[in-house]
């Protein structure tokens, strides 16, 4: 339906002003009564006595004031543009409109732009052409032209309709957003999608208005002479708050008058505050005829005057009219929630500097972000939620609105919170942990994040843990697919640090490549620390250090007094997974370990339960110690335990690898590793042993008392000998081996044996009293004992051979010694002694060995084995195909394979029980068995 406000005041009405209402082809004295009298049919007015006074002014023409016109009587009728058609506006001088009361139409319909500002009266002037200055408000914004004399005619009108057809806005909103992807494309030397992604994401707009702006005279539309000076476009906006960082962005957008596209260009702009008195928007408004301005004057005359108002006001010069769309925008909102902890609004928006009160909230996902309030509503807010937001807009009136970080994240999440009309976006984090999430603890206190570099522009840093109560602290990936550059460090001097990986992927930086996000390992333990490390059950952590010189965790350490100690779990379950990996590459300073250290010593590392994958450097261990560069650089590698779990261990993985699986790096020897539980698979590709000591180094200490274990060593790039698959690597020394339990199977790599020494080393003091074991020896390498011989004095060039194998001793058990291959039958190595010589040297020599019990096989021993009472044994081998008890001295062999009462079997078909038997005093009986 339609509506006008009647003309009112007379006062408001002097000489001419009728010239402001009516357009009139001819002069006055010219048009016929008749004329006259049809436009006064369509004028409206309130009374014969205005009329009469009206015509009066115009006129002296007797039948004008008839006083039959009167206004009630009679309709005004509108075009379409919104303007009063009165008479015919042809070659008519047009007049200045003053001290007009302008006509006020609201009309709205769906489809249609709200012509919130109608301007009416062009007007007649027979003077020369003034100034241009006019402005309207609408919702709050005050837009207004400034031109110089000339630019635009003399009666033309500023007309502004507010655009509110969804499709139009839409439209228009993507040419915006065209035009700021290219302007980033520009400024960033991206492509374009690139560019519009990251406007889009970083859009936070409190409010955009889209206008469609013109000039307008007689009807139709005016563009400006610009040959005359410049036209400014400016939009104010009233009652900004304080301190909020409000900044705005004006937008012209044209339409193409061939296809209709729609085209949208960014004017460069000027913005500052300044008091804006709705007075003077309403007396300007006034003069051009607009209904917002009407209603301000007569709120004005009510009230005298109207207060001033500071605002923020943006000035842009243009050069035609058509669509604008002014962006307020608002930046630096950023705000960290505490994980899992809840805040009242109010103090976030204290914090952000933020004032007034809360109408609405609304956030970018109710699963992350939770929103209540204090009288008990509850929502789960999103923008599109309009009607669970109105509900907790009433509810508030009760009660406070309260934020909670319902889970943990790193996203891009945002709350709207809506004051005044405006929408104030605020960015939302938890926490600020980089890539992870924390439970337990309190930011800040127990743990921390920071920034230490960045990569691809995005920052990279550390989380660093240090509970102050014990508490135990959960650390997980918050996008586990997608491994991140942030690392871990635990505090030094921390005695009791409980954490739990739940699916944490890492990958560090490799600081040869990239340069700017800080090396290091995965995870650091720093020395003097006791931290044990669960592993989730069903979780899947990786760990990749890619940093030149670094584990993928960090155990350093010197000695067990001062090194702290780092325990390994599996979970309730025992089902959560740790893969540990260096991924230096080949070069000589590729030296960390999979877990242990970077390039030197570690002690003090237990694994007890978990699926534990783990691989070393080039020069690293597997699990154990980094690798040194040279024999000056000797490091130790001590105190190893397993006692549980699945345990997979690796050196680098070729034949130039010189780091154990579980042990020691290059040149890293080893003192304590201890077996007592789980499945633990060792192989080593390279010079160093699979369990035990690296290339160059000895290995002093390896105890298995339990569980199965796999060790398979491997072969020297040089073919200058290899390491051990448990004991020593290439070239070093073997000690105090003792196997009192426990599946164990030991191969050697190349000229070394399955379990004793490396290469060319001496293995002194091995103990078997339990345990079903198989030693078998790499080729010139002995099951038990040595590795081949290469001896000589490099100074006289004399060749000589060495005691390689003493002080073997065997109790209990059942004991499998296989000699490695030899092509010469003459230089064979023991099953049990020393390897074969090598070309052009001395076989060394075997001592000490003693058989007292257990069930052994093996097809030679060297150095006259004896008993404990010192009589000498020697091979015996009983057929006994009826799989019978056999005792021998005394004891009796119980089933060790296959259900037979037999040695360990070599294949199904052999039946045999082979030992070793003293020269007197044997006693052999063989119980049959009864089927």
């Amino acid at each position: 339906m339609m509506k006008f406000r009647k003309l009112k005041k007379l006062k408001r009405l002097a000489a001419g002003a009728l010239s402001a209402i009516l357009t009139i082809s001819a002069p006055l004295e010219a048009m016929p009564a008749a004329g006259l009298n049809s436009i006064a049919d369509r004028i409206a007015v309130e009374n014969a006595d205005i009329a009469n006074a009206v015509f009066a002014e115009v006129a002296t023409a007797t039948d004008m004031r008839d006083g039959g016109y009167a206004a009630e009587a009679a309709d005004i009728l509108y075009g379409e543009d919104g303007f009063i058609n009165v008479g015919t506006p042809t070659d008519m001088p047009v007049a200045t409109p003053t001290d007009m009361e302008p006509e006020y139409v609201d009309y709205r319909e769906s489809s249609e732009e709200i012509d919130t500002q109608v301007v009416v009266s062009p007007a007649i002037s027979l003077t020369g052409v003034a100034p241009f200055s006019q402005s309207v408000t609408i919702d709050g914004v005050i837009i207004s032209i400034e031109a110089p004399e000339k630019v635009f005619p003399n009666g033309a009108q500023l007309s502004v309709k507010k655009v509110v057809n969804e499709e139009t806005k839409s439209r228009i909103s993507d040419a915006i957003d065209e035009a700021k992807a290219e302007e980033d494309a520009e400024d960033a030397g991206a492509d374009a999608e690139a560019a519009e992604t990251a406007a889009a994401s970083g859009n936070d707009a409190a409010a955009s208005y889209a206008y469609d702006i013109k000039v307008m005279l007689s009807g139709e539309e005016v563009e400006p002479d610009t040959s005359y000076g410049e036209v400014q476009v400016s939009f104010a906006l009233e009652n900004i708050p304080e301190g909020t960082g409000l900044k705005a962005d004006v937008y012209h957008v044209k339409e193409n008058k061939e296809d209709s596209s729609l085209t949208a260009k960014r004017l460069e702009s000027t913005q500052e505050t300044g008091i804006i008195d709705s007075n003077e928007a309403a007396d300007s408004a006034e003069a051009s005829g607009t209904a917002e301005a009407a209603g301000a004057i007569e709120a004005a005359d009510a009230t005298e005057a109207a207060d001033a108002a500071e605002g923020l006001i943006i000035t842009a010069v243009t050069d035609s009219f058509s669509y604008y769309v002014v962006e307020f925008t608002f930046s630096g909102f950023e705000y960290v929630l505490e994980g899992s902890e809840s805040v009242y609004l109010s103090e976030i928006l204290s914090a952000l500097n933020i004032s007034g009160t809360p109408e609405a909230v609304t956030v970018s996902d109710p699963e992350l972000i939770g929103v209540t309030t204090t009288a008990g509503a509850s929502t789960g807010d999103t923008a599109a939620d309009a009607a669970t937001a109105e509900s907790l807009a009433a509810a508030n009136a009760d009660g406070a609105y309260i934020i909670t970080a319902l889970k943990p994240f790193n996203t891009e999440e945002w709350m709207k919170v809506t004051i005044g009309g405006l929408v104030y976006t605020i960015m939302l984090t938890d926490d600020n942990c980089g890539a992870f999430t924390v439970t337990g603890g309190k930011l800040g206190v127990d743990y921390g994040y920071r920034v230490t570099g960045k990569y691809n522009g995005k920052d990279v840093g550390v989380l660093t843990i240090n509970p102050q109560n014990e508490e135990t602290i959960t650390i997980a990936n918050i996008d586990p697919e997608t491994p991140t550059l942030d690392r871990i460090e635990i505090a030094a001097g921390n005695n009791n640090i409980n954490i739990v990986l739940n699916n944490v992927n890492i990958s560090t930086a490799n600081n040869l490549e990239l340069g700017q996000p800080s090396p290091g390992p995965a995870i650091l333990i720093n020395k003097d620390t006791n931290i044990t490390i669960t592993l989730a059950d069903g979780s899947a952590n990786k760990l990749v250090s890619n940093s030149t010189g670094y584990a993928a965790i960090s155990k350093n350490g010197d000695t067990s007094e001062t090194s702290g100690t780092l325990t390994i779990k599996g979970g309730t379950a025992g089902t959560g997974a740790l893969t540990a990996i260096t991924a230096g590459g080949q070069a000589r300073n590729q030296t960390g370990s999979g877990i242990g250290s970077d390039n030197g010593s570690c002690c003090n590392i237990i694994i007890e339960g978990g699926i534990i994958t783990a691989r070393g450097s080039k020069l690293g261990a597997g699990i154990g110690s980094g690798g040194s560069a040279n024999s000056s650089g000797k490091a130790t590698c001590s105190n190893i335990q397993i006692k549980g779990g699945t345990v997979t261990a690796y050196d680098y993985g070729n034949t130039d690898s010189k780091g154990a699986a579980i042990g020691g790096g290059f040149y890293s020897s080893v003192k304590d590793i201890i077996i007592s539980g789980g499945t633990v698979t060792a192989t080593a590709a390279g010079s160093a042993a699979a369990i035990g000591s690296g290339n160059g180094a000895n290995a002093d200490g390896i105890t298995i008392s339990g569980g199965t274990v796999k060790a398979t060593g491997g072969d020297d790039a040089n073919n200058s000998g290899a390491g051990a698959g448990i004991g020593a690597g290439q070239g070093g020394n073997a000690s105090n081996i003792t196997i009192s339990g426990g599946t164990v199977s030991a191969k050697g790599g190349t000229d070394a044996p399955g379990i004793g020494a490396g290469a060319g080393g001496v293995l002194d003091k091995l103990t078997v009293s339990g345990g079903i074991i198989r030693a078998e020896g790499g080729s010139n390498g002995a099951g038990i004992g040595s590795g081949i011989s290469f001896h000589y004095n490099t100074t006289t060039g004399e060749i000589y051979s060495i005691e390689a194998c003493k002080n073997v001793k065997i109790t209990g058990g059942t004991v499998t010694a296989v000699a490695g291959s030899c092509p010469s039958a003459s230089t064979k190595p023991d099953s049990i002694g020393v390897g074969a010589n090598g070309n052009g040297f001395k076989r060394d020599t075997a001592s000490g060995t003693v058989i007292d019990g257990g069930s052994v096989k093996a097809e030679s021993v060297a150095g006259d084995p004896v008993n404990s009472k010192g009589y000498k044994v020697y091979l015996f081998t009983q057929e006994n195909a009826n799989n019978d008890k056999v005792s021998f001295d005394g004891t009796e062999y119980t089933s060790v394979a296959a259900g037979r009462y037999n040695h360990a079997l070599e294949s199904a078909g052999d039946t045999n029980l082979y030992a070793f038997r003293p020269t007197m005093r044997l006693q052999i009986s063989v119980q049959q068995t009864i089927l």
